[in-house]
């Protein structure tokens, strides 16, 4: 019998199987938080290779890291295909000349594809890491959308509130929320919903799309035990789901189904080609004044 491979070469082998995954799912780029759920409590035949519960003074997803930038390093895996939602850069765009930029303009500019649709969605996650793999959709979409992470009144009511606010006085909003389903995750959509509410002095339309019991079932979703510890005597102890429990390609699929059925009669492929027509007639324009 041969000698078994330490933790990191082994979480290495998984996640190279992992993101193989995901480059044919065109789910990439992923981030930790999503590899580690994919991963959680899976058995290896050495071994169950990461759990969330904690033991000893490391992060539970410490050797889960640890493997992914040994990966990186070696250039085994781009670096590019991980993304780190808790830290950015802030750039601003600046063009030699104001022709320059209103070229560069016109390549980016979207139609709204909402303004044929009775409604017009928001997408709020209660998670950075959910928010980052459904940003692409979203701006493929032209749908706005925001991370709370978590409690933060502040932001609900400086960033988020006054944002809702600008978009419910031309049309109708339907937040589509998303959040984890345990005791803090209800909290945190309820008091999310109450805050804006408040701030803008209206009712939204809310929708949870994701996490929720159903989909629990579905998908056959294992729970973590968890303590909330506002509650005493041992009443804060529940089971929880967490949406990444999900995998990142349901989790956009399930996000870009429900935008497909607000968006009816049109569909965003429409847009798109109206967009690209604009855009040649544009450029026609343009040459003939010259």
């Amino acid at each position: 019998m041969g000698a078994v491979p330490n933790k990191i070469e082994r979480l290495k082998a998984a996640l190279l199987e992992r993101l193989g995954v995901h480059e044919r799912d065109r789910t990439l780029p992923t981030s930790n938080r999503f590899l580690f759920y994919e991963l959680e409590g899976k058995d290896d035949g050495h071994g169950v290779l990461v759990s969330k519960i904690k033991t000893g003074a490391r992060r539970p997803d410490q050797d889960l890291i640890d493997a992914l930038t040994a990966l990186r390093e070696d250039g085994a895996v781009p670096w590019d295909w991980i993304v780190d939602e808790t830290r950015h850069v802030e750039g601003v765009w600046r063009a030699k000349s104001i022709v320059d930029d209103l070229r560069e303009y016109v390549a980016l500019t979207k139609v709204d594809a909402w303004q044929w649709s009775h409604v017009r969605p928001f997408v709020i996650c209660e998670s950075r890491s959910l928010s980052g793999v459904l940003r692409s959709l979203c701006h493929r979409y032209g749908v706005n959308s925001a991370s709370t992470n978590g409690q933060s009144a502040g932001f609900t009511r400086t960033k988020l509130a006054p944002s809702l606010d600008n978009q419910r006085r031309e049309q109708e909003i339907l937040v589509l929320y998303c959040g984890d389903l345990d005791l803090g995750g209800a909290d945190i959509e309820r008091n999310t919903r109450r805050v804006l509410e408040e701030a803008c002095g209206v009712s939204f339309g809310w929708e949870r799309l994701m996490l929720t019991e159903q989909q629990v079932k579905e998908h056959r979703l294992t729970g973590i035990m968890k303590t909330d510890r506002r509650f005493k005597n041992g009443r804060g102890l529940h089971e929880a789901w967490e949406c990444e429990s999900l995998s990142q390609r349901l989790i956009v699929e399930l996000l870009e189904s429900r935008l497909k059925k607000l968006l009816l009669p049109k569909t965003i492929e429409q847009v798109e080609r109206k967009e690209k027509r604009e855009r040649v007639q544009v450029r026609v324009t343009k040459r003939r004044k010259r």
